[in-house]
């Protein structure tokens, strides 16, 4: 298989990216089943999927198909299954099946299928995509094919509604603590919980994702982002942190809680609820004037760290703590072990990464945490709930125009100095080998000698600027995924709080220090 890279058409895509021999293909079984008809029903499903794969296959990293003929026979064989499949489920899933074979029949474009179904505001019991997906928008920018069916998972939809009905009594605690009177949530997007049946083509490769942000997943641009919704794989996001996210915090956490010990079924819902609620907080003064400054990449990091930490602070709010029926301390080993498990993915690849570097560094830095010679991490939950309201107070005020200084003269040491108690978590990876049946961690450390000068304003900005790699026109626009994180979804909206002067509580009512985002000129 080449590289991926240049300017080859008929170049080919690895399903898992990027190519490194420190990955391995895992396998887990999901438990989902078709809401109706799963006799009749499954064995369909399964054969999309065959089809899927094989369509992929038969895409270049750029879209291109290598052979017509064989990809026209295979569309007609999933036009086919989709139509009998519409004849098998409830009316609801039938309608979005039905626009999803006409749309690969040629009776419409796959564009205006997908605008259809967005503007419907569909979310039938059985959701299916049988079309182009952008799983990374770094690793190819255009849509590959993908087949994915997931059902609608109506017990856990009524916890996530109760947590949105209970949002401005969460805010009212965040707007006290943070002397921020004027934070809301500018809008709030349709979140629709299902468990994952089947996936197929480009949307089983890697990076594999518990969330896609639709219809942009889908190449679709043209809807203000009111207008989208994202879709959550509620059964892989629990399966993703069993099996990756546990063992890796088994190896660097210290804390009062393992994160094995925790009922995830109660907390990684909200976790990434809150997370999603958080990149659209806003103030009245919001203005991204400085993004131009800090340039694009360290922006979208920013981005990522901002929904982080207001997330957090709703999460552990008494209203969503009451309706996921877990405990602060059960909610902040999820977090600090959700961050871990970003940082591992690498920032160079992912500005989730680069959001954890960001809450790590700022955390251990002001003395909420602690990260040994060796990388582990010790945390308390009082420590670590009062850290991240301290981040969460930086990055409401002026601490955001302090990380524009990265890279000046004078600014000791620029990115690496601010960043090393994460890098030494990062070495940590290194020595450890494999974890968890020979899966090798990412090594962090890479970070430090690849990507250091590029997250200074000057250089974020010049021609081969790769931290987050650069976008052109919409996609500029555009935040990176969250992952398999936030969800790792690909382009999903910016929108966040960035502002300056606000009224800030004295360092002496908060324990006599005030937070460093940099270390004193």
């Amino acid at each position: 298989m080449p590289p991926v890279g240049g300017d080859t058409a008929s170049q080919l895509l690895p399903a898992f990216w990027p190519v490194s021999d420190q990955h391995a293909v895992g396998h887990v079984a999901l438990d989902a089943e078709p809401p109706s008809n799963s006799g009749e029903v499954l064995p369909l499903l399964l054969r999309l999927a065959s089809l899927s794969d094989a369509m992929r296959q038969l895409q270049t990293a750029d879209g291109a198909i290598v052979a017509e003929r064989a990809a026209d026979v295979l569309k007609e064989e999933m036009v086919e299954s989709l139509t009998e499949l519409a004849g098998l489920v409830d009316e609801e899933s039938a309608t979005m099946i039905r626009l999803r074979a006409d749309a690969l029949a040629g009776g419409m474009s796959s564009k205006d299928a997908t605008l259809k179904i967005a503007l419907d505001k569909m979310a039938p019991p059985l959701e299916v995509v049988c079309g182009p997906l952008c799983t990374w928008r770094p690793k190819t920018r255009v849509g590959l094919h993908s087949f994915l069916a997931a059902a609608r998972n109506d017990e856990q939809q009524a916890v996530l509604d109760a947590l949105d009905d209970s949002l401005e009594e969460a805010l009212d605690v965040l707007r006290q603590d943070l002397d921020a009177e004027g934070l809301k949530v500018a809008y709030e997007l349709p979140f629709n919980v299902t468990d994952l049946i089947v996936s197929a083509g480009e949307a089983a490769g890697h990076p594999k994702h518990f969330a896609y942000f639709l219809p942009e997943d889908e190449e679709v641009d043209e809807l203000p982002l009111e207008e989208q919704r994202t879709l959550y794989l509620r059964n892989v996001h629990l399966e993703r942190y069993s099996q990756i996210t546990v063992p890796l915090a088994g190896a660097l956490l210290d804390g009062p809680l393992q994160p094995g010990d925790v009922p995830i079924e109660a907390t990684l819902m909200p976790w990434i609820r809150g997370h999603d609620h958080g990149h659209n907080l806003v103030l009245p003064e919001t203005d991204y004037g400085w993004r131009e400054d800090l340039g694009l990449e360290p922006f979208m990091a920013l981005q990522e760290a901002i929904a982080d930490v207001y997330g957090f602070l709703m999460l552990v709010t008494e209203p969503w703590l009451r309706i996921s029926g877990a405990s602060r301390l059960q909610m902040c080993a999820t977090h600090i072990a959700e961050v871990l498990h970003y940082l591992r993915r690498g920032p160079w690849h992912y500005g989730d990464a680069g959001a954890a570097y960001v809450e790590l560094s700022f955390l251990a830095e002001n003395g909420f945490i602690e990260v040994d010679g060796k990388g582990r991490v010790s945390w308390t939950e009082d420590e670590l709930c009062k850290g991240m309201t301290e981040l969460a107070r930086a990055l409401t005020g002026d601490g955001l125009r302090s990380l524009q200084r990265f890279g000046e003269p004078g600014c000791r040491d620029g990115p690496g100095h601010v960043l090393g108690p994460a890098l030494k978590i990062g070495q940590r990876y290194d020595e450890l080998g494999s974890v968890h049946g020979g899966r090798r961690l990412a090594p962090a450390l890479a970070y430090r000698k690849r990507h250091r000068a590029r997250l200074t304003s000057g250089h974020a900005r010049s021609a081969d600027s790769g931290w987050m790699w650069r976008r052109s026109g919409r996609l500029a626009r555009r935040r990176p995924t969250r992952s398999a994180g936030a969800g790792d979804r690909p382009g999903q909206r910016a929108q966040n709080l960035a502002r300056s002067g606000v009224p800030r509580e004295p360092a002496a009512r908060r324990g006599g220090r005030t937070p460093r985002l940099l270390p004193p000129r």
